[in-house]
């Protein structure tokens, strides 16, 4: 079942710079804690040779944006406590509240393996597809403030479907799968006003309009990014909440499912109890509009021709086409965008691996009295480990020797690791095969996490930030929709493997995802290596958009 966050880690935030309009009654001062120029900060803006040669850095922030974030950590912490214990919950029987048949793994509703990846496959699909109808409606409707206030409503409502029907009397009255379904649907439901929100309502909190050059205490020249300072919070929201999968699955070993999901539902609630109590405090943007349709519009003519140029209106209006409402440079603008996503779908497959089959490989391994899926809470925790360590180690001293580790190159590294990780998956299934008794250590399922959690460090944050700070404010949130609309692509593929997710097939299923994304490695770098070199005519593209008004569309479409 997959497990990575749709919008994970995915759903960049739309702007990181808040337009000037409030609404009525709002206050300002949730503002950044900014390092003053005797701490530092030069004030300047950076130059074009800076923007090429200089690390993009995170600001500083006040503590009130994070209240903000409340939300977003809920919806993770509840997403986590749903999908760490799924696959148990779906795959193994539920034998009377005590240890299901198959040891030390807890269960409810005894579907077997690949009716429990097949269904978190198709709720991953769910999750990654309505934060996209979320975001249009908090752009042209009700706003971010209110969309994520009623999507943690529903999600609230749908686990109190979630754990009325997991208590024991419905489990024994049948009432855990269709109960399960409602919950699922509903809990999507929700989550696409959450996750596409969040982001964007704390970048509107944040005051800093432009980057600044900043000299840190070891000499070295950064650039203080807004982007890069909304999309690290965004990011450390998103791990904090999703190392509650620890916790979970401890919990459904030790107490039940209904436990569980009654913890995440309460935290549902305390988040709705903050963002009520802050409501008066935050920077709150009515709604303007949203630009995804008319992108998607853009790119779906592209796609007719085979050629995105096709979709300009300089060349629309040359054929004798009707006008359409956008300009060549917002095509150009979607060109970029589109880099990253082309070969992502067949990653999250892989990712999915990591929640699901691998969730199942780990109940044949001896745990030693933990639970299973307590595996999974590797993943977010090795991230929260990695990404400091890269950040202020491993990138640093790279660039002290001269290397620079470009994003096409971290993306080809992900791909790589997350390669590595499904290959050592199929080497530990085909162990388990050759010692069946659990003779075998889950200790060889934990670098299938760490290496996934590296491919994502690398790969996934990698993509969104380099499509992301490329892009100008006006495309941030089609961004967040490519790079979901790509997960969504991947789960509808793995639930279309899930009938292979059997323990006599699966290590076939193993071999080719590892095949697959050891050959995709090679190939996307060599397509893609040119972007490295081309990452300064893509900064001038940014800062073009960012310094002159777009002007009006006055051309043409079929």
């Amino acid at each position: 079942m997959a497990s990575q966050d749709p919008a994970l880690r995915a759903a960049a935030p739309e702007s990181a710079v808040p337009r000037p309009e409030t609404e009525k009654g709002q206050l300002q001062d949730c503002t950044p804690q900014t390092i003053s120029a005797s701490e530092g900060e030069d004030g300047a803006g950076p130059s074009d040779d800076e923007l090429t040669t200089l690390r993009r850095v995170a600001d500083r922030v006040s503590i009130a944006i994070y209240l903000v974030g409340a939300a977003e950590v809920a919806e993770r912490f509840a997403f986590r406590c749903l999908t760490g214990p799924l696959q148990n919950y779906v795959e193994h029987p539920y034998n009377g509240g005590r240890y299901s048949e198959t040891g030390n793994r807890p269960g409810a509703l005894g579907k077997g393996q690949a009716a429990a990846t097949a269904i978190g496959f198709i709720f991953e699909t769910w999750c990654f597809l309505t934060p996209l109808f979320g975001a249009i409606i908090a752009d042209s409707w009700l706003g971010r403030f209110k969309t994520i206030f009623g999507g943690a409503i529903v999600s609230a409502c749908g686990f109190i479907i979630l754990f009325a029907t997991s208590l024991p009397a419905s489990l024994v009255a049948g009432a855990g799968l269709p109960g399960l379904i409602v919950a699922l649907f509903v809990i999507g439901l929700g989550t696409g006003g959450i996750k596409s929100n969040v982001g964007p309502l704390i970048a509107d909190q944040y005051s800093g309009k432009s980057r600044r050059l900043k000299t840190l205490k070891s000499g070295e020249r950064v650039i203080l990014d807004p982007d890069i300072t909304i999309q690290s919070i965004f990011n450390r929201l998103i791990n904090i909440g999703s190392s509650s999968m620890l916790l979970a699955t401890w919990i459904e070993l030790k107490v039940g499912f209904w436990a569980t999901f009654l913890i995440a539902l309460s935290f549902y609630v305390a988040a709705l109890i903050v963002l009520v109590l802050g409501r008066n405090k935050y920077v709150m943007v009515p709604p303007q509009g949203s630009d995804i349709p008319r992108a998607f519009q853009a790119v779906w003519i592209g796609m007719k021709h085979w050629d995105m140029d096709k979709a300009k209106p300089s060349y629309l209006a040359q054929h004798g086409h009707s006008p359409v409402p956008w300009t060549d440079r917002f095509v150009d603008e979607i060109k970029i965008a589109l880099v990253a996503c082309r070969v992502f779908p067949v990653f999250w497959v892989c990712i999915g691996q990591t929640s699901g089959n691998t969730i199942s490989l780990a109940a044949r391994t001896n745990t030693y009295g933990l639970p299973n899926d307590f595996m999974g809470g590797f993943n977010p925790v090795a991230i929260i480990i990695m990404i400091p360590v890269l950040d202020h180690i491993i990138y640093p001293t790279l660039r002290r020797f001269g290397i620079h580790f470009r994003p096409v190159t971290r993306i080809t590294f992900g791909f790589a690791a997350l390669a590595g990780a499904v290959a050592f998956a199929a080497g530990t299934q085909a162990m388990v095969y050759k010692r069946p008794n659990k003779e075998v250590s889950f200790l060889w399922v934990l670098p299938i996490f760490i290496l996934s959690a590296m491919s994502e460090v690398f790969a996934l944050v990698s993509a969104v930030e380099f499509a992301y700070t490329k892009a100008p404010s006006t495309m941030k949130s089609f961004v967040s929709a490519l790079n979901l609309l790509t997960g969504s692509i991947g789960a509808l593929i793995g639930f279309a493997l899930s009938p292979t997710s059997t323990y006599t097939k699966v290590l076939v299923q193993f071999v080719v995802l590892a095949a697959i994304m050891g050959l995709l490695t090679p190939i996307f770098y060599l397509l893609f290596r040119k972007y490295n070199k081309e990452e300064e005519r893509m900064n001038q593209l940014e800062r073009r958009a960012r310094e002159e008004p777009e002007a009006p569309a006055g051309a043409s479409v079929a």
